[in-house]
């Protein structure tokens, strides 16, 4: 006992004490401060926004749409603990993606995990020239003209299929032959890389081919054949020399003047004159030779027309030039029977 007392009052033996005692406070520190730096981790934390579930309890994964650079991962987080750092999200990647969380404070750093679904759910949009066209009989006509448009909402512009589209396409259905008068349904069909598809139609209506004037003779003429004569004197050649004139250009007003001229009637004026050169009959006492007055012809002035029976008369000015179309036009047939 002496002896160690004595060891402790030399200097190498104030040392050792002094080293054991720095020894004992250091450890505590360190266990002290690795008790703390614990409970800090420990406290870390991120609760989640619940998933929703299906009526039978199936988890389902938080749905992102595929292209949403806007997307606020932040959203995702019902509540957290600490310092979060957001990992990256590839919005340009369909599927499930495993997303890492970080969260720090003081020195301590936990990571949590999220398991996403990035979905693409915008199908392709088609945008067409037209929902309705009408062709003339034997118009040259490519159905590809149609298409104005056609792209992804993220992706852009899809091109019409070829080898080089595989991914992402559209394509052109169904066909037309100008030569054969009806009505053609052309559909315009879309695929996106991620499979959406979308589809828009439109309808081709082929007219029926314009018949000449000739023709238009020849048909009057058979109509004409055999039937009764008009109850009016003057009334066939009245109709017969408008057809004669069928194919020229000239207005409403100079075809029923020359008309009238036929049965020796000299009259040239405004479309309401010709109302003062007879007696208005209702359209079932209308005879081929009647003058027809519209106060409105179809293009918002005042027309005048010869009346040529079934339902038909010979118009001036129609189209640039003399023809044979209904009678039933614009405002209405006004049907009079000349003096």
């Amino acid at each position: 006992m002496n002896n160690f007392l004595t060891f402790l009052m030399t200097k190498k033996g104030v040392l050792t004490v002094c080293a054991s005692v720095s020894a004992v406070a250091f450890g505590s520190y360190r266990f002290n401060e690795y008790v703390y730096d614990r409970s800090v981790f420990e406290s870390l934390n991120i609760q989640f926004v619940e998933n929703a579930r299906t009526a039978d309890g199936v988890e389902q994964l938080s749905v992102i749409e595929y292209g949403d650079t806007d997307f606020d991962l932040t959203t995702l987080i019902a509540s957290s603990t600490g310092d979060v750092t957001l990992p990256v999200l590839d919005v340009t990647k369909v599927g499930e993606q495993t997303l890492t969380f970080k969260v720090s404070m003081d020195g301590q750093e936990r990571e949590f995990t999220k398991v996403v679904k990035v979905q693409d759910t915008q199908a392709p949009k088609i945008t067409l020239a037209s929902e309705r066209v009408t062709l003339s009989f034997n118009e040259e006509y490519d159905v590809s003209s149609l298409v104005e448009s056609v792209s992804d909402p993220v992706d852009g512009a899809i091109a019409r299929k070829s080898e080089e589209t595989a991914q992402s396409y559209y394509e052109i259905e169904g066909s037309i032959d100008t030569t054969t008068p009806g009505e053609y349904v052309i559909t315009v069909k879309a695929v996106d890389k991620n499979g959406n598809e979308s589809s828009a139609s439109a309808t081709i209506i082929v007219k029926e081919k314009e018949k000449t004037a000739a023709e238009l003779a020849e048909e009057h003429a058979r109509k004409m054949a055999g039937t009764q004569v008009p109850a009016y004197s003057g009334g066939n050649t009245v109709a017969d020399a408008a057809m004669a004139q069928l194919g020229v250009a000239q207005d409403c007003t100079s075809l029923v003047t020359k008309a009238l001229a036929a049965v020796g009637i000299h009259y040239h004026g405004s479309p309401a004159g010709y109302l003062s050169l007879g007696t208005v009959v209702s359209a079932a006492d209308a005879l081929p030779g009647d003058i027809i007055y519209y106060a409105d012809g179809g293009v918002g002035t005042a027309h005048v027309a010869v009346y040529i029976g079934n339902g038909q008369a010979v118009h001036g000015g129609w189209k640039g030039t003399t023809t044979v179309a209904s009678a039933y036009v614009g405002s209405g047939p006004v049907f009079i029977r000349l003096n």
